[in-house]
């Protein structure tokens, strides 16, 4: 009786297992068969949950198909003028179908059945999924041709004074295309329906505009006067004192005039004028400019720059007091001052009919603060008269070759007082202007003539 309970258990049971197993290979004959559908996701083109891949990919297509053929905004502010409209295909934009389908959640035949029968989604815990494009096709060379040849030119920042005014003219520099960011434009450009903006970089800037807006007031302003019918060293002054219009140092930077002048040439404009050489008044090309290099040189002064080199005439000069001037030669002496201050500072020139002024502009300094020079005069050096043969001058007869003139031996200072009260006494140096003789020509083998009562000599 048991032995054939047992059979028939056996047997229920093996019935059971074959009917599980059929429904399971039927199951997985169908799921084998089954498109699989999108599990809920937001897809930020349009609503693919419950739908098949090919149904996706086919609405994709379709989208990228009027979207890539549509003029695109792509500008920037920094450029002279605009791209002409492309469109996304024009510029080499395409959509990578494969990878953007890859990335949605599909599901099998029974998870969608159960999902269609008793599951609910959670909105919150729902994914966004982004179309994936290909940016490879885009020529990114071309578009920086383009950038380069649509910026605004290249100038360094620059500096003038006009009617009482600090006119600044602030750094401009060159432009290239930040690719990283133009991905970044078109991508957003795109799932917006929005403009995008053509990403630019400025080339670094020498000088920074809130920098530079630091220059604010006249600091040191100096005016020497001279003869404007001397005609070529009016036009020497004129010429060598642009070469310092409008430049900009920043603290630690330095300035030599005769770099900044080069050689004095005919072919460059100098005309000649006299100059003072080893004591004497010559002439050559280019004199006159030491009237530059003293004007700058005072201005300086008065600006608290640093005074890295300088050097006093021969003799001294006209236009300012002794232990004032700055002597200049080329590959000679030559003056050099630096930018010892804490912010920028711009140098400018005016040149008037008879007058040349320098002014160091830069941060306003504190109210009260003055600077003056001051000089301990040593000795008076003097020079006696010198003579010179001359065969053309007749006996008696005497013509002056050079005026000369003494010389002198001083110390200066530069004395910084806060409201009357001395707080910095700077050595600036010695000045020892040598001079030199008067030259007198006259004809040292001449024979004095004859009396008119003399008897001639017969033989």
């Amino acid at each position: 009786m048991k032995e054939g309970k047992g059979r028939a258990l056996l047997k229920a049971g093996g019935i059971t297992a074959a009917i599980i197993g059929a429904a399971a290979g039927a199951i997985s004959i169908s799921s084998a068969r089954y498109d699989h559908t999108i599990q809920p996701v937001e897809f930020t083109l349009f609503s693919v949950v419950g739908r098949t891949r090919s149904e996706v990919r086919a609405d994709l297509e379709d989208w990228w198909s009027t979207e890539s053929q549509k003029d695109f905004s792509l500008t920037s502010p920094l450029l002279n003028r605009q791209l002409d409209a492309p469109t996304l295909a024009s510029l080499g934009v395409s959509l990578n179908y494969v990878e953007t389908l890859d990335q949605l959640p599909y599901e099998g035949l029974i998870p969608a059945l159960w999902r269609q029968t008793r599951f609910e989604s959670d909105d919150s815990s729902v994914d966004v999924v982004l179309p994936v494009f290909d940016f490879s096709g885009v020529d990114m060379d071309a578009l920086q041709a383009f950038i380069v040849e649509a910026t605004p030119e290249s100038s360094p920042a620059g500096i003038a004074y006009t009617e009482g005014q600090i006119i600044l003219s602030l750094e401009r520099t060159g432009l290239t295309l930040d690719e990283d960011q133009l991905i970044k434009n078109l991508t957003d450009s795109i799932l917006t329906s929005q403009p995008a903006e053509l990403p630019i970089i400025e080339a670094e800037k020498t000088i920074e505009d809130d920098v530079l807006k630091k220059i604010d007031s006249v600091i040191g302003e100096f005016t020497t006067k001279f003869n404007h019918r001397q005609w070529s060293r009016s036009k020497n002054i004129e010429l060598a004192s642009l070469k310092f219009e409008g430049k900009i140092l920043m603290p630690g930077e330095s300035i030599a005039f005769n770099p900044t002048v080069g050689k004095r040439t005919l072919a460059a404009g100098f005309k000649e004028a006299g100059v003072y050489i080893a004591g004497r008044h010559e002439t050559e090309v280019g004199g006159g400019i030491c009237q530059v290099s003293t004007t700058l040189y005072n201005a300086a002064l008065l600006a608290e720059m640093g005074i890295e080199q300088r050097y006093c005439h021969s003799l001294a000069v006209p236009y300012v007091p002794l232990g004032q001037d700055a002597t200049v030669s080329w590959k000679g002496p030559d003056l050099q001052i630096k930018n010892t201050l804490p912010y920028p500072i711009g140098i400018t020139t005016e040149y008037q009919k008879g007058s040349l002024t320098f002014r160091i502009l830069g941060s306003k300094r504190p109210e009260g603060r003055e600077v003056k020079i001051e000089r301990t005069y040593i000795r008076r050096i003097e020079h006696e008269t010198e003579y010179v043969h001359d065969p053309e001058l007749a006996y008696g007869e005497e013509i002056e070759v050079d005026k000369g003139g003494n010389g002198h031996r001083l110390y200066t200072y530069r004395v910084v007082t806060e409201n009357g009260v001395e707080i910095i006494r700077e050595d600036l140096g010695l000045s020892l202007y040598k001079g030199g003789p008067k030259i007198i020509g006259r004809n040292e083998l001449a024979i004095p003539p004859l009396d008119d009562d003399r008897i001639p000599f017969r033989y």
